[in-house]
C-alpha cells in the first residue's frame, strides 16, 4: 500500500506546512488528487513543523534522515536546504557555534550551485546567529544580503523574516529609533500577508521599545496580546529568544510596581483578537501617520 502526501501552507503560519496523508491503493494513479511529496520532501515538511512549535528532537530526527536520502542522491539543493533548517533547530536550542557551521555549509553549498532563492533563508538565520554570538556588524551584513535579494525577487516572506531579525539587532544594540521603524514595516507586512506568528515577534519587539520610551501601560497590552496570540498559534516563543524578552518582563514589573494595574493592561492585550492586536502596535510613534 502506498501513501499520498498533500502538503498545505497553513493560515497564517507561512513556515509551517500541514501534511494530509492519504492511504490508496493506487498512489501513483492519483497525482490529479493532491500534490505528491517523496519521503525526503516529506521528512523536511515534518521536521519543520515540528521546529515551529520547539519539539527539537522530533525535527532533528526527521531532518537526519530526509539529509540521509539527499545525500544518497546527490541532491546538493535539498542538502543545503536542510542544513539550513538543522541550522535554524540548532539555534533555537542556543547551540550557536553549531548553527554557524550548519548555515555556512548551506550558504556555500547554494552560492556554489547559484541557487539565489534560498540563500535568503539560509542568510536571515545566519545573521542572527552572528547577532546573537555578539557580531552585529556581520549579523547587519546577512540581514542587508538577504532583504536585497528577497526584494529583487519579490519573496514577501523571506524579506519580512530579515527585517524583523534586523529590528531585533537595532534594538539590541540600543538603535531604538531605527529598531520602531523597523518592527512596525514588519508587523505592516505581517499584516498583509497574514503572517500572524511573526506578528508576535514584532508585537513583542514594539513592547520593549514601548517599555524602554517610558509606556508601561502600552508594554504590558502589546505583552499581553503577543502572549496570548502564541498560545492561540501554538507557537511558543523559542528557547533562544528567551532571555531578551524574560528581562524585558522583568524590567516591567520593576518599573511598574502597581501589579493590579500591570495585569490588567497585560489581560487587555491577552483579550484583543491578533487584528485588533497589529492594530493597536501599528498606531504608535513609529508608523508612517505619526
Amino acid at each position: 500500500m502506498n501513501i499520498e502526501v498533500r502538503a498545505v501552507r497553513a493560515t497564517g503560519s507561512p513556515a509551517i506546512w500541514l501534511l494530509h496523508v492519504i492511504w490508496s491503493p493506487a498512489a501513483e494513479h492519483s497525482a490529479a488528487l493532491g500534490l505528491m511529496l517523496d519521503a525526503a520532501l516529506a521528512y523536511l515538511i515534518m521536521g519543520e513543523a515540528c521546529l515551529a512549535q520547539n519539539k527539537f528532537e522530533e525535527a532533528e530526527r526527521h531532518f537526519a534522515a530526509g539529509y540521509a536520502i539527499r545525500v544518497a542522491r546527490s541532491d546538493r539543493r535539498g542538502q543545503a536546504q536542510t542544513l539550513s533548517l538543522q541550522g535554524a533547530s540548532a539555534y533555537r536550542q542556543q547551540d550557536y557555534a553549531r548553527a554557524r557551521t550548519l548555515l555556512q555549509q548551506a550558504l556555500a553549498i547554494l552560492r556554489d550551485i547559484g541557487d539565489v532563492v534560498n540563500q535568503t533563508t539560509a542568510l536571515e538565520v545566519l545573521g542572527t546567529i552572528q547577532r546573537n554570538l555578539g557580531q552585529p556588524t556581520e549579523a547587519e551584513a546577512c540581514f542587508l544580503e538577504s532583504m536585497a535579494i528577497a526584494r529583487r525577487l519579490g519573496d514577501h516572506d523571506a524579506y519580512c523574516a530579515a527585517l524583523d531579525s534586523k529590528a531585533a539587532l537595532s534594538y539590541l544594540i540600543g538603535n531604538m529609533d531605527q529598531a520602531g521603524r523597523e518592527f512596525t514595516e514588519c508587523l505592516g507586512l505581517c499584516q498583509q500577508n497574514g503572517d500572524y506568528r511573526r506578528a508576535c515577534f514584532c508585537l513583542e519587539g514594539l513592547a520593549m521599545l514601548a517599555l524602554a520610551d517610558g509606556q508601561r501601560e502600552r508594554a504590558a497590552t502589546l505583552f499581553g496580546a503577543a502572549e496570548a496570540g502564541r498560545a492561540r498559534l501554538q507557537a511558543p516563543l523559542p528557547p533562544s529568544e528567551s532571555d531578551v524578552y524574560t528581562r524585558a518582563v522583568a524590567d516591567l514589573a520593576a518599573s511598574w510596581p502597581d501589579a493590579d494595574a500591570r495585569e490588567r493592561a497585560w489581560r487587555s492585550g491577552a483579550e484583543m483578537s491578533i487584528s485588533a492586536a497589529i492594530a493597536l502596535g501599528l498606531d504608535g510613534r513609529y508608523s508612517s501617520s505619526a
